[in-house]
Order: structure tokens, then sequence, then C-alpha cells
């Protein structure tokens, strides 16, 4: 055991000199992560489109990202500090049945919108609107539904998406 923590610390240090060594000091030289705290544009997060088509005038449209496993779901909007107003999280679920969300680690509040179906049709079964950020307390409609969309606070209200609405719902291709 010793041997091998002795050899496993010698490689660790020789590959963690042999990457310094080629670095510059000059802050300007250093390559930049990449801000993720927001998005920015469309980019390769966003895999679908869910629009709102409306009868007269304006049909509001969110570039969605997709949160489908167990995992996606318990991070969604968490840690953003920012989210474009015509983007969102789609949450897809597993069985028709009421959910519930919260908002630990979540910046930005957020509206969520509740649907009968994962697409590519859908029909709005509800709305949480202006869920605080940073809340903890639970929150959920007493409505089933299979897929939930989370955007930027207050849009629900100001697009008229309440219970009832119909949704489109699509794959993004730019």
């Amino acid at each position: 055991m010793a041997c091998s923590f002795g050899w496993t610390t010698w490689a660790l240090t020789v590959t963690l000199l042999s990457v310094s060594c080629g670095r510059s000091d000059s802050p300007e030289e250093r390559p930049r992560r990449p801000d993720t705290s927001t998005i920015t544009r469309v980019d390769a997060r966003v895999r679908l489109v869910v629009r709102f088509p409306k009868s007269e005038g304006l049909s509001p449209k969110f570039f969605a990202e997709v949160a489908s496993s167990p995992q996606e779901r318990s991070v969604g909007l968490m840690f953003r500090k920012s989210v474009p107003e015509d983007h969102g999280m789609l949450f897809l679920f597993e069985e028709l049945s009421p959910h519930s969300f919260y908002m630990k680690n979540t910046y930005v509040p957020l509206d969520i919108i509740f649907m009968d179906s994962r697409g590519p049709t859908a029909t709005v079964v509800g709305v949480l609107q202006h869920m605080r950020a940073l809340d903890e307390t639970s929150k959920s409609l007493s409505e089933p539904s299979l897929s939930a969309l989370e955007v930027n606070a207050g849009l629900a209200r100001k697009l008229g998406i309440t219970k009832g609405s119909q949704v489109e719902i699509r794959p993004y291709s730019p």
C-alpha cells in the first residue's frame, strides 16, 4: 500500500509540474473558463422549443434545456445567476402525478408551468407563479402532470399562459 501511494503521489506531482511549466503566468494568455452561470445564447444545452400558440397575437416560445433523468431534475436551474427571458428548463416525468418543486440554490425567481403531456402537444394543467429565489419550501399543484417548464417569474402572467393553454413541444434545430 505504501508503495502504491508513493507511486501515485509521484505520478501526480510529475503531471502537475509538466502542466504548470507550459503555462504562462500572464492573465491574458491563460485560458478562460466559460461562465456557465447564465445562458447568453441558444447553445448546445438547448434541446427543445416550447411554444404556446394563440389564435390571436403573438405566440410565445422558449428555448428549453431538458431535465429528464432524476439527477437532471434534482438540479434544474440551480446555481444560475440569470436566465434569458426566452429560455427555460423543461422537466419530463415518468408518471402522471402531482410533482413538487422548491428553489434551493436557485437564484432566479421562476414561474413553473405544469402540463399534461411530454409532447409534441400538451395542455397546461396549472401554473405556480413567482416562486421566490432560494425558498426551500416545497410547492406543488394538486393536478397531475407529465412535464413542467421553468421560466422567469412573471412571464406566465405577462404572456397569458394559464390553465388550459395549449402547448407545442418540438426539437430545436438551429
